[in-house]
């Protein structure tokens, strides 16, 4: 019997004949470069705002031979005591480098947050509270400097979305995105149906 792993496992099961779930049949090597990019574009800033995961490894396991380590990414808090500091160390199979992050925090309480929104067309003091609950937001507000070197600031809901937003730092916001995490909702190109935007 295998021993307890401490920490979670993320299989990508591959398709190889259509499903119920989608006519798509993804081959190894379209996950390989799926991987390859993530790799290259994402790895090392994807835990920039998340508290809960330290390490990321990604690992390529044939079915014969013994798994292949891609590459890992482990961040680290390098001033514990205010948690503005953050040194993300990214080691991969081609180079090792660690960046250091400055992490400034601007959150507010949530009686500020409904109280700013109750004033907005269509809120109240309750139908803001109820949309505040509903769409699990949070009046939080996290800016990323890469304090070695310039960024391509992107935007982040959690995770980095495939938006750029022009300015030289990372941002991160419960934005109200579109299902694929690809877009911001927004009233200027049409409202989706079935959201809350209606």
């Amino acid at each position: 019997m295998a021993p307890p792993f401490p920490g979670t496992v993320i299989r990508c099961p591959l398709r190889n004949a259509p499903s119920g779930i989608s006519d798509q049949v993804v081959q190894s090597e379209v996950i390989s470069q799926l991987f390859k990019e993530f790799i290259d574009q994402e790895l090392g800033i994807s835990c920039l705002f998340l508290d809960n995961i330290r390490c990321i490894e990604i690992y390529e396991i044939a079915a014969t031979g013994p798994p292949i380590l891609l590459s890992k990414m482990s961040i680290s808090l390098s001033n514990p005591v205010d948690s503005m500091f953050k040194a993300v160390e990214i080691n991969r199979i081609e180079d090792s480098e660690i960046k250091e992050w400055l992490i400034i925090q601007q959150t507010h309480s949530r009686d500020e947050a409904v109280s700013i929104l109750s004033q907005q067309p269509g809120y109240n003091n309750l139908t803001a509270t109820r949309a505040l609950q509903g769409a699990k937001f949070s009046p939080e507000v996290m800016i990323a400097v890469d304090i070695s070197s310039r960024v391509r600031g992107r935007l982040f809901t959690c995770l980095p979305l495939p938006i750029y937003s022009g300015f030289p730092v990372h941002i991160h916001a419960l934005f109200g995105i579109d299902t694929s995490r690809a877009r911001l909702r927004c009233t200027s190109v049409g409202l989706i149906s079935g959201s809350q935007d209606q």
